[in-house]
């Protein structure tokens, strides 16, 4: 897992921090772990995502919650974050040896300074920690980018090393999970930085998962609201001081909610590599995934929702849930990541990844009602895959994400570029970054982005020949 820039390393540590809790808490076979283990068997399960070095084993092959690491990079151009990240709560669970950080103020929210400056200055420091890093990995499957698209250091540079993967390791996929800066954020240049970061993902990106910023500070505020008819505490418990800087904190119950922003995308990201960490009826690993949710290479902009909603590993809305429940609310606006479109999207994939003690015939059963009530492509009526993960999240007994790549992203991607016609159209802040960059490559990330939309709504609009039964269907050449 490689965390660029101070979005991405907030994000990270969370994620971090839930999936070792779900370690601590249940065995690789599933079983629950005792409360007062202190040492813990790294057995293949937590060895897919952790570490430690071979001197830390006792005789009878356990080893301390202190001495295990997590197979990450964290990178920033600040000191201050990874400073932060290494004297927290989780100091132990980061190799200092595998941190990179800058000696500067950081990229200036400067695209071209991260990716143009800093990809010359610090690529190869970068790469040679992950490359110490992979060589540690018995098998090494999925790369995985945290960074958002609005800042310096997250969207240049950490495009850059991403483009470095794709050179170095090309048969490697590579999962990004970026986040959309929301449409009045602070950071003026955020469109130059989100529409060229969008050409580099659809380049070098096998796989990406984007989540809104503005979407997890409406779900965070709406999930925080008091029920109805209790007035005096919110209906979850934050334990976490606020990490991500928001327009609402003036609000007196801001700060609580958007301390959860990076919780929930943490919560989607162990629900997204539960498969690959604990055993189940129907197992999918990333690489699955990225073959039954990308039907076209340049489609695989996925959006994820997850039901019920967590705000910390202290629990969610409800103790336990039904199936069909979480089927309803992961395909509601409310548990979206992605800001949802104002049109009804057609869908060409999905995957429903579900977690705790589900059977597949009620997986199942619900993937069926759930085809109904969707506009799926007339090529994809059958576009569904079902993970089943027997260990629930620490949050909650019984728990669904739901992957769907569908042309809603279309909404998204057109708000970021109108966001960037607007400045560009007038020249606003382009000397900063024609500066470091032709103003070709500026135009050309914005076609990029243009013939990705166009590609979305062409995928839509695509139907079948009339007539055309499985019965009597005939290879098209």
């Amino acid at each position: 897992c490689l965390q660029v820039g101070q979005c991405g390393n907030q994000i990270g540590c969370k994620f971090w921090d839930l999936a070792l809790q779900e370690h601590l808490m249940y065995r690789g076979d599933g079983t629950v772990r005792k409360s007062t283990e202190k040492r813990v068997h790294l057995d293949d399960a937590m060895s897919s995502f952790f570490r430690t070095d071979a001197r830390n084993i006792s005789d009878d092959g356990t080893v301390s919650t202190q001495n295990i690491k997590a197979r990450a990079v964290p990178i920033d151009m600040e000191e201050g974050v990874l400073e932060s990240l290494l004297q927290g709560n989780l100091k132990t669970l980061f190799d200092k040896r595998h941190c990179i950080a800058g000696d500067t103020s950081g990229c200036g929210n400067n695209w071209a300074v991260g990716h143009m400056v800093y990809g010359q200055q610090c690529l190869s420091e970068v790469m040679e920690k992950v490359r110490h890093t992979t060589e540690d990995c018995d098998s090494l499957q999925t790369f995985l980018m945290l960074h958002s698209l609005g800042g310096g250091t997250g969207s240049g540079f950490g495009t850059r090393v991403l483009q470095e993967l794709a050179d170095e390791y090309p048969s490697i996929y590579r999962f990004v999970s970026p986040v959309f800066p929301q449409e009045n954020d602070d950071v003026v240049t955020s469109p130059y930085n989100s529409v060229l970061s969008l050409g580099q993902l659809i380049d070098h990106a096998d796989c990406v998962l984007p989540v809104d910023n503005q979407q997890l500070a409406d779900i965070a505020v709406l999930s925080q609201s008091p029920q109805r008819g209790q007035k005096d505490s919110p209906s979850y418990q934050i334990s976490q001081p606020g990490q991500v800087k928001s327009s609402r904190s003036g609000d007196r119950k801001g700060g609580e909610a958007f301390a959860s922003m990076n919780y929930i995308v943490a919560s989607m990201l162990t629900n997204l590599t539960a498969s690959m960490r604990f055993p189940g009826q129907l197992n999918v690993d990333l690489n699955e995934l990225t073959t039954n949710l990308v039907p076209f290479p340049s489609l695989k902009f996925i959006y994820s929702s997850v039901a019920p909603i967590a705000l910390s590993k202290h629990g969610c809305s409800s103790a336990s849930r039904r199936v069909t429940e979480l089927f309803r609310d992961a395909f509601s606006r409310k548990c979206q990541l992605l800001t949802a479109p104002e049109f009804k999207p057609t869908y060409f994939a999905s995957c429903i990844l579900l977690r705790g003690d589900v059977s597949l015939s009620d997986a199942t059963s619900n993937v069926e009602k759930l085809r109904q009530t969707l506009s799926l492509a007339p090529w994809s009526t059958e576009g569904f895959k079902v993970g089943l993960c027997s260990v629930p999240a620490c949050e909650s007994p019984v728990s669904l994400l739901s992957l769907t790549n569908n042309s809603g992203i279309v909404q998204s991607l057109s708000n970021i570029q109108n966001r960037f016609v607007k400045l560009y159209n007038v020249q606003a802040h382009l000397h900063h970054y024609t500066e470091y960059l032709e103003q070709e490559e500026i135009q050309e990330a914005y076609m990029k982005t243009s013939s990705l939309i166009e590609s979305y709504e062409q995928a839509a609009k695509i139907k079948l020949p009339d007539g055309m039964r499985h019965s009597n269907s005939k290879l098209l050449f």
